[in-house]
């Protein structure tokens, strides 16, 4: 819930002030050569993990030793009630693709396996009334915002940057690196 143009945090209860470092991904006193060393020893497969999206990197509290827990485990009990949620969504929508999606996702949630669910959201017929995204998505700031916001001089700022193109959705809630709808790329899937 933290902007990272004007730094302001949105009113909700528990948030600390600022952000931590690493974003609750790592841990917070972890170096970089200290997870390169650790990556090295980790199975091919770990390391995608660890390089990947699903997972966050844990430190144990007695051994100090890293290790990975994926995003299903995590954040169990809140990806459990949307999980729920979007299950119980499947039902109650006419568009038979958009049901898909919503039951796949609501097993990824449980699973981390997120692969099928994106195809389904792909698959999600352009004739379904609402378009649903929602999961561990990357988002990204506009070039021309970054611009706007550099600490120089106007008369140094590139004029001719434009503003991305503008597709109009009805965004419920907004969380992560960037809090507020300032998304300028939504690319999906993020694979």
């Amino acid at each position: 819930p933290w902007d990272r143009v004007d730094g302001s945090v949105l009113p909700y209860p528990n948030i600390p002030k600022h952000k931590p470092l690493g974003g609750n991904f790592y841990p917070e006193d972890m170096t970089k050569d200290e997870f390169n060393l650790w990556l090295k020893k980790l199975s091919s497969k770990e390391q995608k993990d660890a390089n990947g999206f699903y997972h966050v990197i844990k430190r144990n509290e007695d051994t100090g030793e890293l290790f990975l827990n994926p995003y299903s485990n995590e954040y169990k009990d809140l990806l459990g009630d949307a999980s729920n949620l979007l299950k119980e969504s499947s039902r109650l929508v006419e568009d038979d693709s958009l049901s898909k999606f919503l039951k796949s996702r609501a097993d990824a949630f449980s699973s981390n396996n997120y692969f099928e669910s994106e195809v389904d959201w792909l698959n999600i017929s352009k004739k379904s009334k609402i378009e649903v995204t929602v999961g561990p998505y990357e988002v990204y700031i506009s070039a021309k915002n970054v611009e706007n916001h550099l600490p120089v001089p106007d008369e140094y700022k590139n004029k001719k940057l434009k503003a991305t193109p503008i597709v109009v959705v009805n965004q419920l809630y907004a969380s992560g690196d960037v809090a507020v709808p300032m998304t300028a790329a939504y690319n999906l899937p993020n694979d």
